[in-house]
């Protein structure tokens, strides 16, 4: 096989510095990139921390309802007692 008709797939002597080149794009566009998620990871936990905010406020705000509900509950009841008694009373009177 002469020279000229070999299969190897060898195409000549690679640039070094289209090599050095294409790795500093390569890098630089990583690095980019990685900036860009750095500011998406910065944002989503910002947004993270003011929810969070606001459910343990919904929390407070619901435990406080519902301690005066048990109180309404209790006074309702208690006043229901009340009627009752007083009810009983005025039929004794009659």
């Amino acid at each position: 096989m002469k020279k000229s008709q070999s299969t190897s797939t060898f195409r000549g002597p690679v640039s070094t510095v289209a090599l050095e080149s294409q790795v500093k794009d390569v890098l630089w566009s990583a690095k980019a990139k990685l900036t860009d998620l750095n500011k998406d990871i910065d944002k989503l936990s910002k947004e993270n921390e003011n929810i969070q905010k606001q459910v343990d406020y919904a929390t407070v705000h619901k435990q406080e309802l519902q301690a005066r509900n048990q109180t309404l509950s209790e006074q309702l009841q208690a006043q229901k007692l009340r009627n009752e008694e007083l009810a009983r009373q005025k039929l004794e009177m009659t």
